[in-house]
């Protein structure tokens, strides 16, 4: 689906383009081994979960920020492609699960990211520090919140990709939530109108 990047991505090397791509197709071929990303999706796998993803780059959420966790990874969305996205920022892919965990590590290896790194771990028992932790499809934000808040730098934020939220989403005690429309970012891309980042920051 080159068209995708074409329509949304144009500005972006060829380079990181070519990564995209070969992401793509390792995650296609673990997929065929163990369920990383719905079966039902994988042929919409560069719009639904790839570009979806990238939301948060483009969104430009990411300056400044040098160290990002990725909690429930998975197949590594959201965290391998925004490691792409940007090179200088350290990222940490997380999974509890040791096949996803281990085809993580293949797929790190095959696409030679240095400022990857993948922990076979459950957020809970993590005693790590980042600016960012970032993630789709876990949960509700406000238990999201609760699962990797203790995760957080003193001014770090929580985002959250997730389709129309519900209000009490936007409500977390202790906490400043704001949103962004993903189609103010990529409005050409039909499947993403409707889905939203989530932006939470702890109340000072």
């Amino acid at each position: 689906m080159k068209h995708c990047w074409q329509e949304n991505l144009s500005h972006w090397t060829q380079a990181k383009l070519d990564l995209l791509d070969l992401y793509a197709r390792l995650l296609r071929a673990e997929n065929v081994k163990i369920n990383l990303v719905s079966r039902k999706d994988i042929d919409y796998l560069e719009e639904r979960h790839i570009l979806y993803s990238l939301a948060i780059a483009e969104a430009g959420l990411l300056k400044g920020v040098n160290s990002i966790a990725d909690v429930g990874s998975g197949g590594g969305l959201p965290g391998i492609p925004l490691a792409i996205a940007c090179s200088d920022s350290q990222f940490t892919v997380i999974d509890s699960i040791e096949k996803k965990v281990l085809a993580l590590s293949r797929i790190i290896r095959e696409l030679a990211l240095s400022n990857v790194s993948v922990l076979k771990t459950r957020a809970e028992a993590l005693n790590r520090k980042y600016e960012m932790v970032t993630g789709r499809a876990v949960c509700s934000l406000p238990d999201f919140i609760k699962l990797v808040g203790h995760l957080l730098t003193s001014s770090g934020m929580v985002t959250y990709l997730t389709g129309n939220p519900h209000p009490s989403e936007r409500r977390v005690e202790g906490w400043d939530v704001q949103e962004i429309q993903i189609k103010t970012i990529f409005p050409r891309t039909a499947w993403l109108q409707d889905k939203f980042i989530l932006i939470g920051r702890p109340k000072i």
